[in-house]
């Protein structure tokens, strides 16, 4: 298969993407991959036979993914799509299974076509990604969020809503060999219109919650104390199929 027809493969891919923002592979497809071993050999072997790639080398990674990506990018306008996809398979392989991942990228593609046609100023890729002293924390699905958010008429029965624990965890810090012990809560409305998130970490880290559920970031200050906790978020953006994940990091404050 010759480069353009891969280039062609990739862009429509790409429009079907664009036009259905909110489930762009049907859900499904994601749990068939990850629960049936020979449909997920099946699309590798395919990948590979199109691309070149040694099937044993395509390998997903969401930090590998994100990490590579400007790279990625870079090469592919530069060398073409079978060069990128060799040289950065699991950034090939994450933007088939990773939302995330695949948001980062048509960004990034949308920002590198503006610059191309000068509607933009050419800008360093590698500041649009995640910053340096960013951690990685908590992923809670959103059928566990969905599970804490009880109904309207049910909350005005029990008073004042609890915050329920959602996900805790360890971060460490290599740089300066700090660990945090940080612990996630969801608190909803009395109303059940909004819900909140809660977070306290051990030592308090001098920096912010980066919280990301959907195409929803929000970011929230440490007090000295360790507590960080986010604006109201509407309850109507868990009430999709599938519900968006909630994913939670540390990001400290520079040297």
């Amino acid at each position: 298969m010759s480069e353009q027809q891969i280039t062609d493969i990739i862009r429509r891919f790409q429009v079907v993407l664009q036009q259905h923002p909110d489930s762009p592979v049907p859900p499904e497809l994601y749990t068939a991959l990850e629960t049936q071993p020979p449909l997920r050999g099946a699309l590798l072997v395919t990948l590979a036979m199109l691309l070149d790639l040694p099937v044993e080398s395509v390998q997903f990674d969401c930090t590998a993914c994100e990490t590579d990506l400007p790279a990625y990018i870079d090469l592919e306008y530069t060398a073409g799509i079978r060069a990128a996809a060799q040289s950065y398979p699991q950034v090939w392989w994450g933007l088939w299974r990773c939302n995330n991942c695949r948001t980062s990228y048509m960004a990034l593609l949308d920002l590198r076509e503006a610059e191309a046609s000068g509607k933009v100023l050419l800008l360093d890729f590698k500041s649009l990604i995640t910053p340096e002293r960013i951690l990685s924390m908590i992923h809670i699905p959103g059928a566990v969020l969905q599970t804490l958010m009880p109904s309207a008429p049910l909350l005005a029965t029990r008073g004042d809503p609890p915050a329920h624990v959602a996900g805790a965890g360890q971060v460490h810090d290599e740089d300066f060999t700090i660990v945090y012990q940080v612990t996630l809560r969801v608190q909803q409305s009395r109303d059940g219109a909004t819900w909140q998130v809660l977070a306290a970490a051990i030592p308090p880290p001098t920096g912010w919650l980066v919280l990301r559920i959907g195409t929803t970031t929000v970011r929230t200050r440490f007090d000295g104390q360790g507590i960080a906790r986010s604006e109201p978020l509407r309850v109507a953006i868990l009430h999709t199929n599938p519900p968006p994940d909630l994913s939670a990091a540390l990001e400290l404050d520079p040297y």
